[in-house]
């Protein structure tokens, strides 16, 4: 894995790289199985493609007493630490979605 300074050295070219890079640091600490890499991102409305920091990995949720490991994908966008990251929840091939009011 690359280091984050480099990883964010070859990326869009963020206005707040240091809070980024302690935000994303205090975060792999929290949740190691995340992983930061850059990819690109390709904007919906307007199709436009960015090369962005994203996070892969699961992130532990508990329902009913049970530990479900959910894998994720969160982009830091241009405009964060100012916007939320986008995140989007990745099923794996086996999973099961219900589709609910909060799921769509």
């Amino acid at each position: 894995m690359s280091s984050l300074p480099n990883l964010l050295s070859q990326c869009y070219p963020y206005q707040y790289r240091q809070i980024i890079q302690s935000h994303v640091l205090t975060l792999l600490s929290k949740l190691p199985s995340l992983q930061p890499k850059i990819q690109l991102y390709t904007h919906d409305t307007v199709g436009k493609q960015v090369k962005l920091l994203v996070l892969e990995g699961t992130v532990p949720m508990y329902y009913r007493r049970m530990r479900y490991n959910i894998p994720v994908r969160i982009w830091l966008t241009e405009g964060y630490p100012q916007y939320p990251p986008l995140v989007y929840v990745v099923p794996t091939q086996g999973m099961c979605l219900m589709m609910m009011m909060v799921v769509g």
